[in-house]
């Protein structure tokens, strides 16, 4: 099933209109992004670069 027709087969499996999905998404990615949180996988690869760079990081600031 092409992506583009799944939101059309699980509206109509939840006997809901498209229309109601797609505001239920984005009320979640607004969401998401007040939380400000970022994923794990970001920031592990932050936390690696700054052991690794944050001497470099203190130089740059000055």
């Amino acid at each position: 099933m092409p992506v583009s027709s799944r939101p059309c087969a699980r509206a109509r499996a939840e006997g809901r209109q498209i229309q109601a999905l797609v505001d239920e998404a984005l009320s979640d990615l607004v969401e998401k992004h007040r939380k400000g949180r970022p994923r794990p996988h970001v920031m592990s690869a932050y936390h690696a670069g700054h052991e690794t760079f944050g001497s470099l990081y203190k130089k740059l600031d000055e």
